[in-house]
């Protein structure tokens, strides 16, 4: 399949309709063995899922229909029949071609917790071997509002909250009661 067709078979589909798909889809495909449930070659892959998200919301509008899950599944098919250049003709041959892009999804296949750690192993416990002109004091909270290591704690919770939830967070959750932290026998919210 050519890139062109695979765009037009998502773009069948509002991103409005098709992003709460991909994520509630996505919430219950969260380590590698879930991508191959049910017999599905590759179902639920990280990498399909972001690139139909990214199709969806870089091409599509929402004059389309709306989508239900089989039209999600469609688009994974169309996903896994697109032409890779790199495959058949690689940079020096199909087989390098090959390990080029299995090496690329290597990422994938670990635990998601070590992937969010990373960052803060890498930005705060490196030392640089020279004086850096970019990263400084204090660009984590200019750059992302917070600390990197309470952005990525929010990140982890958003994670773990969303999973049971079908790829979803209502922020309301923190007011329920089990959120509350006991400060002096009085109950404070987060």
């Amino acid at each position: 399949m050519k890139d062109e067709e695979f765009i037009a078979r998502v773009r069948r589909h509002k991103p409005s309709a098709l992003m709460p798909l991909i994520a509630q889809f996505a919430s219950t495909r969260m380590q590698p063995a879930d991508w191959m449930k049910e017999g599905q070659r590759g179902l639920g892959s990280p990498w399909a899922l972001a690139e139909i998200a990214r199709v969806s919301l870089a091409y599509g509008n929402e004059h389309r229909k709306d989508a239900i899950f089989a039209d999600l599944v469609a688009c994974n098919e169309a996903y896994n029949e697109l032409d890779d250049p790199e495959v058949v003709e690689g940079y020096n041959g199909p087989v390098a071609g090959f390990f080029l892009r299995l090496c690329e999804q290597l990422e994938y296949q670990l635990p998601v917790r070590h992937e969010l750690t990373r960052a803060i192993a890498l930005f705060k416990h490196t030392e640089p071997k020279r004086d850096l002109r970019v990263v400084r004091d204090g660009w984590d909270t200019e750059l992302l509002g917070a600390d990197l290591v309470t952005f990525i704690a929010a990140g982890q919770m958003l994670h773990i909250a969303a999973k049971p939830n079908e790829g979803r967070f209502n922020p309301e959750w923190l007011n329920q009661p089990n959120w509350l932290i006991p400060i002096g026998g009085v109950g404070v919210g987060v």
